[in-house]
This record gives structure tokens, sequence and C-alpha cells, in this order.
């Protein structure tokens, strides 16, 4: 539990740091121009609760999933809209056939700092030519998916992401917990 205060909260200034040094003090949020391993015109596995409205055109949606309790909560960045949303998704058993409850979609406003900091956190992934590394963790399964216009980028694996994907996923969280304080 201390590890995921400390984690957070140096994500926290992380997202600080980052936002000074990336800023060109422009609304406009870019990606980085290296790419690898990009799917153009392809859909990402998003998860089977999540639906193609929620999807920003330019932005980072990541996620994890439970095996055993069927449900996901992602969190999709949206460059264009400059928004946070936090979409979770529950899915159940009921007389033997898979249900699915409405989605809890949950949306905060972002500065235009915040915004380059998740993107100057996902150029490393677009640029890195390999996969983002897991921590295995029984019952979960994270995705990132990088999405520019056609451009998409969309990794997956079990348990947690590690590396890059770790430190984008922790900055979101983190940036998710700082605006839920004001409420």
């Amino acid at each position: 539990m201390i590890e995921k205060l400390i984690t957070i909260s140096l994500s926290a200034i992380s997202v600080l740091f980052l936002s000074a040094c990336t800023s060109d003090h422009t609304d406009k949020v870019s990606f980085g121009r290296v790419k690898s391993n990009i799917s153009v015109n392809s859909k990402c596995l998003f998860g089977y609760n999540i639906v193609d409205a929620k999807i920003p055109k330019r932005g980072v949606v990541e996620g994890e999933n439970s095996f055993l309790v069927f449900n996901s909560t992602f969190y999709a960045v949206d460059f264009d809209d400059k928004t946070l949303s936090r979409i979770v998704s529950d899915a159940g058993i009921a007389d033997g056939t898979m249900t699915r409850k409405p989605d809890k979609i949950e949306k905060i406003g972002l500065n235009s700092s915040e915004l380059h900091a998740v993107a100057a956190l996902a150029n490393p992934i677009w640029a890195n030519p390999n996969n983002t590394p897991s921590h295995f963790i029984f019952d979960t399964s994270w995705n990132i998916n990088l999405i520019d216009g056609s451009a998409k980028k969309c990794e997956s694996g079990p348990g947690r992401a590690a590396g890059d994907g770790e430190r984008l996923v922790d900055t979101i969280y983190a940036i998710w917990k700082f605006h839920s304080m004001d409420k």
C-alpha cells in the first residue's frame, strides 16, 4: 500500500516536471513523430465492454480487466476535447446468460500541461519497437491504446503494465485522483 502511494505521488510530481519541460505553451497536443508497430485503420482490442463512441480520435485509452468478476475500468484521455474520462463497465451472469449493465462514465477537464505530460509519457511507447512488459498479477490484464487519427498502437498483457507503460498508467491515475479530490 505504501509503495502504491509513493508511486502515485512520484507520478504526480513527474506530471508537473514533464509538463514544464515538454509544454510548448500551445493548446495543440501532439504525439512525437517516431512511431513503430502501428496499426493503420484497424480496431484495437479495447475489451468487450467499451464501445467505439467513447474512444478518442487522438489520445490514450488505458485500462484493466478482471477475468473472474467481469468488470473493466478504462481511462480515456482525449487530446481534442481536453478531457479525461473514467469508464467503468460491469457485466454478470443472470439465468445462465451474460448481461451487461450500462457503463458508468465520469469526465473531467484537463489543462494543457496535463495533456502534454500524458503525450510525453506515451511517446516512448510509440517509439519502442518492442511491446510493453508486464508485472504478473493473477486475475487481471491491462490495455494501453495510443490513438493518433488512423494510426494506433495497441498493447495488452497479463497482470499490470511495467516500464514506460506503468509510468503512463500511474500518471493518468494520479491526474484522475488529483482532480477527484476537488469534488
